[in-house]
């Protein structure tokens, strides 16, 4: 987490830094998912729908997870999503092999 901090304060993010901080110092890894889903899905600098559909992906709320993923395919911003190890939690849902399909990959 010191790491992850300390790249976030390298990236002139110390605000972010903070945040993670103290989720993690009160809700452990679940505290730093459910921070980082909350600062991603604001409107601003740091919105990334993809890294909130990991988000929730990881947190176990697949509902939100393809919500996200849909925001980001509708925004054209999804990449990696066949290959990327935070989604295969979601790989056998029949909405997974839809998105797939609607982006043209083989499902």
């Amino acid at each position: 987490m010191e790491e992850f901090q300390q790249e976030l304060m390298l990236d002139g993010d110390r605000e972010l830094a903070v945040a993670v901080g103290r989720a993690y110092a009160t809700a452990g890894c679940k505290g730093v998912l459910t921070k980082g889903a909350e600062i991603y899905q604001a409107p601003g600098a740091h919105y990334d729908p993809q890294t909130v559909a990991a988000a929730y992906a990881d947190l176990g709320d697949k509902d939100k997870a393809f919500l996200w993923l849909n925001k980001a395919y509708d925004a054209h911003g999804l990449l990696f999503v066949k290959a990327s190890p935070e989604f295969d939690s979601l790989r056998n849902d029949p909405r997974y092999s839809d998105l797939l399909r609607r982006m043209g990959l083989p499902q």
